[in-house]
């Protein structure tokens, strides 16, 4: 390639134009490289803006854990079982229940008035406790006394074939003749 193309010719003499950075332009960029170093070297790097919720996103759901492990594996306080003291029963009558006051209320002696407390009902030898027939139930007891046997064993059929699905018969239409009926 010649030295004096026309393209190097123009290049060099739009190079001319600009301001030359005069002498010594090494030794300035590298003593700025070599204090930048220095004074970097002092002090740690501030966090750029995109990431100083770095921190907080590993840390709060740390913090969560710990606190859903303590809440969930603390042992709880186990209460001594309550004694019952065998109480003198009182007679229905004797008994006042009084609704729970509104505002606490204290008399001026300090003495409150305490209702006395129900005594347990009695366990029952058969549960449900029994109780006497309805009507319904008295009428259909009368049914199945007077009724012969054989009806009865009938009307249990009945009951069951109600229960069975239905089985309905496949219809057959026949298509109107359309003839037929304009000769009326």
């Amino acid at each position: 390639m010649p030295e004096n193309d026309p393209i190097d010719i123009l290049i060099e003499a739009a190079l001319s134009t600009y301001a030359t950075p005069g002498p010594g332009l090494e030794q300035r960029v590298l003593a700025s490289v070599s204090g930048a170093r220095i004074s970097t070297a002092n002090y740690a790097p501030e966090p750029t803006p995109g990431r100083r919720w770095l921190p907080w996103a590993i840390a709060l759901p740390v913090a969560a854990s710990l606190l859903l492990s303590i809440v969930l594996f603390t042992p709880k306080p186990k209460h001594p079982p309550t004694v019952s003291v065998n109480r003198v029963p009182l007679p229905a009558a004797s008994i006042v229940r009084t609704a729970p006051p509104t505002k606490p209320h204290h008399s001026a002696s300090g003495n409150s008035r305490i209702a006395p407390a129900a005594t347990p009902l009695p366990k029952l030898d058969v549960f449900p406790t029994p109780q006497p027939l309805t009507p319904q139930e008295q009428a259909l007891a009368v049914f199945a006394a007077k009724t012969p046997l054989p009806k009865l064993h009938a009307l249990a059929d009945a009951q069951m074939q109600a229960d069975a699905p239905l089985n309905i018969a496949a219809i057959d239409i026949q298509p109107l003749d359309p003839s037929a009926q304009s000769g009326n």
